[in-house]
């Protein structure tokens, strides 16, 4: 699972899919998040906040080569945290991969660079 702690190389990562692709966005997703997936090629699919049941059936329905979730790790406007256990257990079950952001997460979640991936995961 990348895990990416500046959005510049999240951005970079972004640029490496290809249009036979699909990038999964939350609809609430960071803002450098938002432009890394316009620029890319891929089919570009964005679910409603935390909606994980929509989620799902973006990942059910799309036809790529290569599915890509990508989400926050904590959300920078109001603070909320990824479900990144059922978000995790979701690309298994569709085959895809799972990017995580975690600019907003590094230190907020205890004293020490702790992070949303190693307190949740």
């Amino acid at each position: 699972m990348p895990l990416f702690s500046f959005p510049f190389t999240l951005t970079l990562a972004l640029l490496l899919i290809a249009e036979q692709d699909a990038v999964f966005s939350d609809a609430l997703n960071h803002a450098s998040i938002i432009d890394g997936i316009r620029l890319c090629k891929a089919q570009k699919f964005r679910y409603k906040h935390l909606d994980l049941a929509d989620l799902d059936e973006k990942l059910r329905t799309a036809q790529a080569r290569i599915k890509l979730v990508v989400t926050d790790g904590v959300f920078s406007m109001d603070g909320e945290v990824a479900p990144l256990k059922e978000i995790v257990e979701l690309c298994d079950k569709h085959n895809a991969v799972l990017l995580i952001d975690e600019c907003h997460a590094t230190g907020f979640l205890g004293m020490f660079i702790a992070n949303i991936v190693t307190t949740d995961l």
